[in-house]
């Protein structure tokens, strides 16, 4: 899975999201960037981390975003889906096929 790039306004810094480690928490890193000829790449620097399914799928787009000032991230959030129904009870049709014909003719 390729990490998820971003620039910040200036240009001169990249963030990236880490893959997910192994207690399921993933980081955001900044790495410094001096343009040039040549240019040059600083190490990468942790900003914060977090719980894992925070983003959701970031490909083929990125699925968050530098604000412009480079001090937030907006970024998508996975919703939790509501449990499923209790099922209470069951309606159960005898010889449905005969009552479909009955209700649906079939035109012949």
């Amino acid at each position: 899975m390729p990490l998820s790039l971003a620039w910040h306004k200036n240009g001169r810094e990249l963030f990236l999201l880490s893959l997910m480690g192994r207690a399921g928490r993933q980081r955001m890193m900044a790495v410094e960037f001096t343009p040039g000829s040549p240019s040059g790449i600083g190490r990468p620097r942790e900003l914060f981390t977090f719980e894992g399914h925070l983003f959701v799928s970031c490909t083929p787009v990125r699925c968050y975003d530098v604000a412009a000032d480079g001090q937030r991230f907006y970024a998508v959030k996975q919703a939790t889906p509501p449990p499923p129904p209790v099922v209470t009870h069951i309606n159960l049709i005898p010889d449905w096929v005969e009552e479909l014909k009955a209700k649906v003719p079939t035109g012949r």
